[in-house]
């Protein structure tokens, strides 16, 4: 039996993996006999995708050895990466489809209505009379055109009274 203080026999196995190597055994569990803890590495994992484990065996409040282990998180970290950028992807389809409704809006609800009006203005700047800038809804744009129409109604009929004085 062992001894506290006694070197153990470092018995590992890599399991069914990819990458059966056991770099950091000697090291952590020398580490977790001298802290009396359990200790996780992943330092270098973006590099090596392992994490590398291991736990004190303790018999008789005695540290009498270690148990260590090794899990590669490449299935799992090509997953996450593949969910980071569905994410990516779908944060830049949600900013196009605000963009476009943005642009859509004021397509519809600024342009054209300030393209009609602009239309009948220099209609009525050419001498046409009869212009009129449709009123599609009861906001700013729709009451300014509502009084461009006006004024062309009474500059109108102003017109039609000097021809008839003047006759």
């Amino acid at each position: 039996p062992a001894k506290p203080g006694d070197k153990p026999l470092s018995i590992t196995s890599a399991g069914p993996t990819e990458l059966a190597r056991q770099e950091g055994a000697p090291a952590l569990v020398q580490r977790v006999r001298e802290e009396g803890r359990p200790l996780i590495d992943f330092a270098d994992r973006p590099n090596t995708h392992r994490v590398f484990m291991a736990a004190p065996i303790v018999l008789k409040n005695a540290v009498v050895g270690a148990t260590y282990a090794e899990f590669s998180t490449l299935q799992m970290d090509e997953a996450l990466e593949s969910l980071r950028q569905a994410s990516r992807t779908r944060r830049l389809l949600t900013g196009l489809a605000i963009v476009v409704a943005i642009n859509l809006f004021l397509y519809f609800k600024v342009h054209r209505p300030v393209k009609r009006l602009l239309t009948a203005v220099e209609s009525v700047s050419r001498g046409t009379m009869t212009s009129v800038a449709p009123v599609e809804e009861q906001d700013e744009l729709g009451e300014l055109a509502g009084t461009f129409n006006d004024m062309v109604r009474k500059i109108r009929e102003a017109t039609h009274d000097n021809a008839q004085l003047t006759e």
